[in-house]
């Protein structure tokens, strides 16, 4: 059975297929013989360590990463915090890397959700990298992170903890080996074509996409024969195959529509992408250049949710495995009326809930919260004939002549089928009041 060795500071930490992890003081001879299947970033010499008995090379055993993205720490959707649900998948992506004995971990950007992110966001960011530095661990910023907070202290990081900074022209890079040799690992930050080309004095040729990518690998000086992997938070297309979008990802039409979109043949001379930013797992292009995806349901657009496990064996042969995460909370979306919402409210226990009320909307959110603890968001089915029939519709001469609250009135019929409440009412007043106050 596979036995895994790593230096944890002055002490060796021992994993096998049947046992927890151990840790046992280095030197002498309390350390029994076991074969070492792969070492990252040390040179252990094995006659300076006569216990240990190293077989000979069989052909070696492939590295093995998980890749992630897109954690988004500190978000929250439809005014929930996030965070407890975003440590509980951590953790859980913890116990992954330990269970696959994975040699590094690979965070493709956007951890977290805003260059702004709080004290909170920043105690759990903290969290993780301290957990996950029991691995190699390779970070990148996305356009959600705060780039130059993220790997602020990278002097002072330990051992094995690569935090990539703001673009500097280059993709930054770190060589590991194994029993087939040398393997390179590049961390590109999330870039704009703007930013390159400013970069580069204004160059006039780096117009595209492609351009910027190109200008930036050859100032990295990729080798195409070697083994190499690219950890980048690109919009990557191609292959003829449309990329399944959610709600949640910050982009534009504009970006979709190819601005900020390079094609992933530019992406050859890697033997695996590690892409993040579209948060549904998917490739592009070809099956090793691979979005992995966001740990939880970030919108109600979002499915099932996917850690990407990668073996790198020799070159051109890389293995892919996706391992299902499973949510403190899950994301539902249910539509009907609101006694038909009701009769499954049982169902949901402590999970969100996104509800899409039809027929009769009065007083559904008030009627579904009573039922549904953690009842995110509603939305009303509203009949779109309704906002045009002649019997229904608000006229012109109305929009014209009626006052402010006549008009909200109206429109809240309009698009909830019933009456504004006497409490609403009273609120309406208020708000109506203050905005005239603020008008003279």
């Amino acid at each position: 059975y596979e036995i895994g060795v790593r230096l944890v500071g002055s002490e060796m930490c021992i994993r096998d297929s049947s046992r927890t992890a151990t840790e046992t003081p280095m030197g002498g001879t309390a350390v029994p013989p076991f074969y070492i299947y792969s070492i990252v970033r040390y040179n252990i010499v094995p006659d300076k360590y006569p216990d240990f008995h190293v077989p000979p090379s069989t052909g070696g055993f492939p590295l093995k990463f998980l890749h992630i993205s897109d954690l988004h720490i500190g978000k929250s959707l439809h005014g929930f915090s996030l965070l407890e649900d975003q440590k509980y998948i951590l953790e859980e992506i913890l116990g992954i890397a330990r269970e696959h004995g994975v040699d590094a971990i690979l965070v493709a950007g956007d951890v977290l959700d805003s260059t702004r992110a709080g004290e909170d966001a920043f105690s759990v960011y903290n969290w993780f990298m301290t957990q996950a530095s029991e691995f190699p661990i390779y970070v990148i910023p996305g356009n959600h992170d705060p780039a130059e907070k993220l790997g602020c202290c990278r002097s002072l990081m330990r051992d094995g903890v690569h935090v990539c900074g703001p673009y500097c022209g280059k993709a930054e890079k770190h060589t590991v080996e194994d029993e087939y040799g040398e393997l390179n690992i590049f961390l590109l930050p999330y870039i704009k074509t703007s930013s390159v080309r400013h970069f580069y004095g204004d160059d006039e040729s780096i117009s595209t996409p492609e351009a910027a990518f190109a200008k930036t690998m050859e100032a990295s000086e990729v080798d195409p024969s070697a083994r190499n992997i690219l950890v980048c938070h690109q919009f990557v297309v191609g292959g003829g195959i449309d990329l399944r979008r959610s709600d949640s990802e910050a982009c534009s039409i504009f970006s979709w529509g190819g601005a900020d979109c390079m094609s992933y043949g530019v992406l050859n001379d890697f033997d695996y992408v590690a892409l993040g930013h579209i948060h549904g797992p998917q490739s592009a292009g070809r099956p090793e250049v691979r979005y992995c995806g966001s740990p939880l349901k970030y919108s109600e657009s979002e499915g099932p949710k996917t850690a990407t496990i990668v073996e790198v064996g020799e070159k051109g042969h890389v293995d892919i495995e996706e391992v299902p995460l499973v949510p403190l909370r899950d994301l539902i979306c249910v539509r009907g009326t609101t006694d038909e919402i009701l009769a499954q409210s049982d169902s949901f226990g402590e999970n969100y809930v996104c509800a899409t009320v039809t027929g009769d909307t009065e007083n559904a959110r008030e009627k579904l919260s009573s039922r549904i603890p953690n009842l995110m968001h509603v939305d009303y089915n509203v009949d779109a004939g309704r906002l045009f029939d002649s019997e229904t519709a608000i006229s012109i001469e109305e929009i014209r002549f009626d006052d402010m609250e006549g008009l909200f009135s109206k429109f809240y019929m309009l698009m909830m089928n019933s009456e504004l409440t006497e409490s609403q009412t009273e609120i309406l007043k208020e708000a109506c009041r203050r905005v005239e106050e603020g008008m003279q």
